[in-house]
């Protein structure tokens, strides 16, 4: 893995990662590797991350070494499926420039950047960073499809609210926080990584070519005009949404509107005052303004 997009769910990095993929030269993967997670209760399906996996499995290998080195040994071994998962998928694409995204699963964030700064500490980190209060309601809409399509009790109020453009307290909550964390995370990745660069998903909205070549040639790949072109128009929000416009907006796909700033028809003052309250000093150091 020579590089890796970090941050909050519902910020953009899928977009990226088709962006990067129709690059001749680089592949992005997502196989959530680090962060000691599990969970049973997405509604898409279970989530747990390479990390944890490989922890179940202490519990029933027998490690080649004396009990006080098997924590080493096993994160040895994390590090080594990480490894051969990029080199699988280097050889299988013919690309040389191999990264991931990831979107670190709740409570982990932190614990993420300690384990990837373990894993390389050369490790080229993009920092992507979108408006949280945009990211609540895209995250809201996304889970919210999530459970009509699953169906079930709660199908037809999730339905109501996507249809009155209403986002759940309790998915408010659990989104914000995601975004804290992830924000925190990036923060501090900035601090440790030598090599970090920060993108803004408005701004990626607004210059999609010069952002791409920002990207590109931070990552070691041909980042000429010709290149960053088709790169941006391999992943334009038109042909990822099936031919709709940025701003024609279909709350069941999980490529929803394309659009910044839509938090304001979503979010009740009082969602937008809690906001504030936990998150303004984030808001600040990221240059987004606030109500």
């Amino acid at each position: 893995m020579s590089y890796l997009i970090l941050a909050s769910a519902k910020s953009g990095t899928t977009w990226l990662q088709r962006l990067l993929s129709a690059h001749p030269e680089v592949h992005c993967s997502e196989t959530r590797a680090v962060g000691d997670y599990i969970s049973t209760e997405n509604p898409a399906g279970i989530h747990i991350s390479l990390e944890t996996y490989v922890a179940l499995l202490a519990r029933h290998d027998f490690p080649p070494v004396p009990a006080d080195q098997s924590p080493a040994f096993h994160r040895t071994l994390l590090f080594n499926l990480i490894y051969t998962i990029t080199e699988t998928a280097r050889a299988a694409s013919g690309k040389a420039i191999h990264g991931e995204k990831l979107t670190p699963f709740p409570g982990t964030a932190l614990q993420a950047v300690d384990r990837l700064y373990e894993y390389n500490p050369e490790l080229r980190v993009v920092n992507l960073v979108r408006d949280g209060r945009d990211v609540i309601v895209s995250g809201f809409s996304q889970r919210a499809n999530a459970r009509i399509r699953r169906g079930g009790d709660d199908a037809g109020a999730h339905r109501t609210m996507l249809d009155e453009q209403r986002v759940s307290d309790a998915e408010f909550q659990f989104f914000l926080q995601l975004w804290i964390d992830a924000v925190r995370a990036g923060i501090e990745a900035a601090r440790r990584f030598p090599h970090t660069l920060e993108l803004r998903y408005e701004t990626c909205l607004e210059h999609p070519e010069r952002e791409t070549t920002r990207l590109l040639s931070f990552i070691g790949a041909d980042a000429s005009p010709e290149r960053a072109r088709e790169c941006v128009a391999a992943a334009s929000f038109d042909r990822l949404s099936g031919g709709r416009a940025p701003g024609q907006e279909d709350r069941s796909s999980f490529f929803r509107k394309g659009v910044a700033g839509d938090w304001r028809r979503w979010l009740s003052p009082q969602q937008v005052a809690m906001f504030e309250e936990a998150a303004g000093d984030l808001l600040d150091a990221l240059g987004y303004a606030r109500q």
